[in-house]
């Protein structure tokens, strides 16, 4: 085999192995980038969102309980509609969320809680009715269910802690599919040239057609993946700040219901209000947190950022009908030389 004909086939070679490469990156950018999506957006997102609403909607249900004691209003309707309406979202919630995504023993133990605590209000009520009256029977019942409620709250925001919002498939993706495209071009390129130097011709149409296709194949799939990668960073942020609008809205409740029970608690008993010392302190909470409506809207643009972000097939596509085109038009390129050399002797090779 003459020099030349064994560098041809040393850059078809290599035309072959950077088209690979490039394309084979490009559809596991694609991979990665759509199954993280479809996780985040289907499963995890979802799960982050009930989770985080489910202690907002305990902590706002506890509050108005004990507000129902306070103001007597237990008397005609026990702990109140609302406390019944945040009580059935919580159970909602955690319901999406076991549907939704592996937990663990940590829900259930939430759900065994969330019974629990229910039993107990339903107790305090009970025994109110009977008492007329906030008595130190019912006020202890309170306190119990206090208990349970920061008991549930525990849990739940342990649950929670364990959901991970995987938004690194979208970091720098468009970096990385220059990476993978660049040597394919510079191969391509460099083929070029070294064909017109040793052959003195004019440029390779072939050549310039899967130039053409390579280019065009990296300018538009890095646009493409950028744009999918920041809609998935964007959507996780928007999740992350409605995960803390959540929060905020819990230290409320949470700082509502201490101040209420607190002022339940008998006046002429100093010791009962060492003993509940922890289910009194109030957290820092803003004075005004996002409202429910504001979330929820945050909520929707952050399914919205997702959507974006999981359309991606055209990324899958690229890769595939680019890999063939530029396998095709390099073997076109350069079969004309191979079959120019395949018989010329050693001897009258260049």
């Amino acid at each position: 085999m003459s020099t030349t004909r064994r560098a041809l086939w040393a850059l078809l070679v290599s035309l072959v192995l950077t088209a690979t490469t490039a394309c084979g990156a490009a559809w596991w950018l694609y991979d990665r980038l759509s199954s993280t999506t479809e996780t985040v957006r289907d499963r995890t997102g979802p799960a982050v969102q009930d989770l985080a609403a489910a202690r907002s909607a305990l902590a706002e249900a506890h509050r108005e309980a004990l507000t129902a004691f306070a103001s007597g209003q237990a008397g005609l309707v026990g702990p109140g509609e609302r406390y019944q309406d945040r009580i059935a979202a919580v159970s909602q919630s955690l319901t999406r969320v076991a549907s939704a995504t592996a937990t663990g023993d940590r829900l259930q133990v939430a759900e065994g809680l969330l019974i629990a605590y229910i039993g107990a209000v339903e107790q305090a009520d009970a025994n109110h009715r009977v008492a007329g009256g906030p008595t130190r029977v019912v006020v202890a019942d309170l306190v119990y269910a206090a208990r349970l409620s920061g008991q549930v709250l525990d849990e739940l925001d342990g649950v929670l802690a364990e959901q991970r919002l995987d938004d690194s498939a979208g970091v720098r993706v468009g970096l990385w599919w220059w990476l993978g495209t660049v040597p394919l071009l510079l191969a391509l390129v460099g083929t070029q040239v070294w064909l017109g130097t040793r052959f003195r011709r004019t440029l390779n149409p072939w050549l310039l057609a899967a130039t053409a296709v390579a280019l065009a194949f990296a300018v538009l799939g890095a646009g493409w993946a950028t744009a999918a990668g920041t809609a998935l960073t964007e959507g996780t942020g928007t999740l992350r700040g409605t995960v803390v609008a959540w929060e905020q809205r819990t230290r409320t409740h949470v700082a509502e219901g201490a101040r209420t029970l607190k002022s339940l608690l008998p006046a002429d008993c100093p010791r009962c209000a060492v003993a509940v010392a922890d289910l009194t302190a109030e957290p820092v909470a803003p004075a005004d947190p996002t409202s429910e409506a504001a979330i929820t809207a945050d909520g929707r643009a952050a399914a919205e950022h997702f959507d974006r972000a999981a359309d991606t097939g055209r990324l899958a596509w690229a890769a595939g009908g680019a890999f063939a085109l530029l396998l095709g038009l390099g073997a076109v390129a350069l079969s004309r030389y191979l079959l120019e050399y395949r018989f010329r002797p050693r001897g009258g090779a260049r």
